[in-house]
């Protein structure tokens, strides 16, 4: 998808929250200038349920800069949670 799509998709979900929620890291692993983290959301919404996804996130550090990030998480998930969101 485009950024125009994403940035949509971001304001659509941030509407739909009831509340600011919580990102907790379960996992984080770190080789050289790469930095893996994996982490689940508890977010509460508006219609009275809670988004709970999990994600993967790469960060490619160089000299203490975070210059490329990845994010992955589970979208059969998100597309269900949120219905007509995505």
């Amino acid at each position: 998808m485009d950024r125009a799509t994403f940035e949509n998709i971001l304001l659509k979900f941030n509407e739909a929250r009831a509340g600011k929620g919580e990102m907790k890291i379960v996992g984080m692993t770190a080789e050289g200038n790469r930095v893996a983290v994996e982490a689940e959301a508890n977010i509460p919404l508006k219609n009275g349920k809670v988004y709970q996804n999990t994600y993967h996130f790469l960060f490619i550090i160089n000299d203490g800069k975070i210059v490329l990030s990845k994010e992955y998480n589970d979208s059969l998930y998100a597309s269900s949670a949120l219905g007509g969101l995505l």
